[in-house]
């Protein structure tokens, strides 16, 4: 790989600097109603993973939690401050505090930079240092930290002259270069080959101990986050429909929906996506229509979270344990 470097550094992550959103009320979003996002970010926690399939809001969420949308209704406090009125005042400030991965890394970087002007565009943004020498040295340090090449000859590369795992980690470098306490990644890994990804998500679990960061992780896989992740949400129609530590909620899962998604990730379920019950309604539960559990009430009301097993489901009718393991 073009640049990369394969080592391996060990660190132990700081409590203290450990980022935590945690809204004081529900955060609403066109076309589904109401992110419950107290329920996910409840406690500081290292690793959070939203998971639910194509549309259902995840980067939506995602992109409000990083700052960069705004929510149509309810607060969001960040570091025990409130985002908005913080953004209002001191955008700049709020900026350095969070990071962002996209989905895309070649369509996140603009084609005229070359790699050491990609990661110094932040710095010189938020003119955070003056001296070339010194924007030399922080670029070479958080290159190093994601195992690129510091070679002169690297960094005056343009981005179709690297590979695309390596325009991840550049892109990773430019995330990380204000050194931040959240790191948002929308599906890091999901334009890149398996090889590749295994080594980019290890190089971001190294990461994540070394530097003592909060991470969000968008993603598809549930294996993926119940291997690495500490808190899991589930989202469906724009709404988060269950949350609470991974190896729970992955083991038991308390909502139909939840259940529909690890079963279709262990190819029980042929086609278990209908286009029909991803229309957005405002009441009811938007898994009706694939629901085998499914009441009156389940199309007429909608619930709030209910806590289950040290988890939060929002279901009339959560799934039991004899329920669990029907065919």
């Amino acid at each position: 790989m073009d640049g990369v470097i394969d080592n391996q550094t060990n660190g132990k992550a700081s409590a203290e600097n450990s980022a935590h959103i945690q809204p004081k009320a529900e955060i609403t979003h066109k076309p589904y109603p109401k992110h419950d996002w107290q329920k996910v970010w409840k406690h500081d926690y290292q690793s959070v993973f939203l998971v639910g399939e194509t549309g259902s809001g995840k980067t939506t969420l995602a992109m409000i939690s990083a700052g960069i949308l705004k929510q149509d209704s309810g607060e969001k406090t960040f570091e025990g401050r409130d985002m908005d009125q913080w953004a209002r005042q001191e955008y700049r400030s709020l900026a350095r505090r969070i990071g962002m991965i996209y989905q895309n890394p070649a369509e996140s970087i603009s084609p005229r930079f070359s790699v050491f002007e990609t990661v110094a565009e932040p710095l010189k943004i938020h003119k955070t240092t003056k001296t070339s020498e010194s924007i030399g040295n922080l670029v070479s340090r958080v290159l190093s930290q994601v195992r690129l090449s510091t070679d002169p000859l690297f960094l005056k590369r343009y981005p179709h002259e690297v590979n695309m795992g390596a325009i991840q980690r550049v892109c990773m470098a430019r995330a990380l270069i204000l050194e931040p306490s959240l790191l948002v990644a929308d599906e890091p890994t999901s334009s890149l080959d398996p090889s590749v990804q295994a080594k980019v998500l290890k190089l971001l679990l190294d990461l994540q101990i070394e530097l003592g960061l909060t991470m969000l992780f968008i993603t598809h896989n549930i294996g993926l986050a119940r291997k690495i992740g500490d808190r899991i949400g589930v989202m469906l129609a724009g709404r988060l429909v269950e949350v609470g530590p991974a190896n729970i909620v992955l083991s038991t899962p308390r909502h139909p929906y939840t259940r529909l998604l690890i079963d279709s990730a262990r190819g029980l379920i042929k086609n278990p996506f209908k286009p029909e019950s991803k229309s957005a309604k405002t009441f009811g539960c938007p898994f009706v229509p694939r629901c085998p559990w499914q009441k009156d009430v389940c199309r007429q009301k909608t619930t709030e979270m209910v806590d289950v097993d040290h988890c939060q489901v929002r279901c009339h009718f959560p799934l039991t344990i004899d329920r669990l393991y029907e065919n």
